[in-house]
């Protein structure tokens, strides 16, 4: 792995439904495509909230990125988004030395 490389840790404590979801994000002016279990924000090619629906299990984010800084920015962008639904999150962005490089949060202080 690259030390460009970068990896998203996320948790939404209460998760809203796909549609809900949908509406959080498009309110912070996003643009999506939404798949059957999967939302994916156009422009943040790696960034997916996913197993939405069925009997997939819980709902959870992945993303990376091939620049640190980028993911930074996308995290920044989602946390904001979250934040004014007033949804408990919090995102954890790793480098690819795995060192914790941002950690943008509503409510969910740093465990250490």
């Amino acid at each position: 792995m690259s030390e460009e490389y970068a990896g998203l840790s996320g948790e939404i404590e209460n998760w809203p439904s796909k549609d809900e979801m949908c509406q959080i994000l498009e309110a912070a002016n996003l643009s999506l495509n939404v798949g059957e279990y999967a939302i994916r924000i156009q422009g943040f090619d790696h960034f997916v909230f996913r197993e939405f629906g069925g009997d997939l299990g819980a709902p959870c984010i992945t993303a990376d990125e091939e620049s640190a800084e980028e993911l930074i920015r996308q995290s920044s962008i989602v946390s904001k988004a979250l934040t004014v639904a007033g949804l408990r999150h919090r995102f954890e962005v790793y480098d690819g030395n795995d060192e914790l490089v941002a950690y943008h949060h509503h409510n969910w202080p740093k465990d250490w």
